[in-house]
């Protein structure tokens, strides 16, 4: 009877012996799981760190864009360039320390690398205006990361440069 459940095999000879040993499935779905989740893991990973790359990115934007907005109606005829209190000195203006502090004080702006230029109303000459009415006010933001695992073996860089017309 135990012999009609299982089907005869034929001689266990060396032949069949090899041929039924590289046969064998076992082990198959272990080895297919670990290449599939390798792969699973690096693609996961990756949209993780091009979605850091992109916050800050999307953080620097911002932060310049704000920054040169508050620059630009805190020109020499401003009323209000400070920070914290709100105090002013009529024909001073923002300096370019209180431009740099707005523009890290942003969630996520803290590390950020920020430089301030003004440009004549033409967009030339940048560096050596003031922060006059008409005057350009240039806010250039940068964030380095070191390395970006899965993106970039080198110091990745984000930076953005927002301007604005000083009132």
């Amino acid at each position: 009877m135990l012999r009609l459940l299982r089907p005869m095999r034929e001689s266990t000879g060396e032949a069949s012996f090899k041929k039924g040993f590289w046969s064998s499935e076992e082990g198959a779905e272990l080895v297919e799981f670990a290449v599939s989740s390798l792969v699973l893991l690096v693609v996961l990973f990756g949209i993780i760190e091009s979605c850091i790359v992109f916050y800050m990115w999307n953080t620097a934007a911002e932060s310049a864009r704000e920054a040169s907005r508050w620059a630009s109606v805190r020109g020499t005829d401003c009323n209000n360039p400070n920070i914290t209190d709100g105090s002013c000195t009529a024909g001073v203006g923002a300096s370019a320390a209180q431009i740099q502090a707005y523009a890290q004080s942003f969630p996520g702006a803290g590390n950020m690398n920020v430089s301030v230029e003004w440009c004549s109303s033409s967009g030339a000459n940048c560096g050596s205006e003031t922060a006059t009415p008409g005057n350009i006010v240039q806010v250039n933001v940068a964030y380095s990361f070191a390395s970006v695992p899965f993106v970039s073996a080198n110091a990745l860089s984000v930076s953005s440069t927002s301007q604005s017309v000083v009132w």
